[in-house]
């Protein structure tokens, strides 16, 4: 007994390489195709991941710029508040005046210049002199001498202060630190 005759036969056999080359389609060009397309997503994901990364190193790198810019106007600026010489001369006289001013005598002064040569003086714009002197009076004379000293034209800086107690009841104060002068 013959169920379907020859013309469903072809039909439904037609049907199934139909049904079936469809599916071969699908597994063989679709679904590769969206792997593909899923790991070019990934791929353009990591991609800008990284470019935001660059991104932001760029800012970074832009503000240090701007940042080392401002900084070297600001240097330079400070080079022109600067005496061009040494002038330890004026320094002393600024110094004797405010010894006068306090009622304070200055004693053991001693100016230490820079040895540079002529290698180390062209790389170094700012030049630094020490100094160091001694102070007997009250204490509040050798505060004030302290203070004067921040007031002075001259850039200065104290860089140590050693006080011992006389039995008379005055103190000893020796006093050293810095004075600079800038290259132009």
């Amino acid at each position: 007994m013959n169920i379907l005759n020859p013309f469903w036969r072809k039909n439904i056999l037609v049907l199934i390489l139909i049904i079936f080359g469809y599916l071969a389609i699908v597994f063989l060009v679709v679904i590769p195709l969206v792997d593909q397309t899923t790991d070019s997503k990934k791929a353009i994901t990591d991609k800008q991941k990284e470019l935001d990364l660059l991104d932001f190193q760029l800012s970074t790198l832009q503000k240090r710029t701007h940042f080392n810019d401002a900084f070297d106007v600001i240097k330079n600026g400070t080079l022109g508040l600067l005496p061009s010489n040494t002038e330890t001369s004026t320094f002393i006289v600024q110094l004797e005046n405010l010894a006068n001013k306090n009622s304070a005598i200055i004693s053991n002064l001693s100016i230490t210049e820079p040895k540079l040569t002529a290698k180390e003086s062209d790389k170094t714009k700012v030049q630094a002199i020490t100094f160091s002197f001694n102070v007997d009076s009250s204490y509040d004379t050798i505060t004030n001498v302290l203070k004067g000293l921040e007031t002075l034209p001259r850039f200065n800086s104290v860089s140590s202060v050693n006080m011992i107690a006389r039995d008379d009841g005055t103190i000893s104060a020796q006093i050293k630190g810095t004075i600079y002068y800038g290259k132009q």
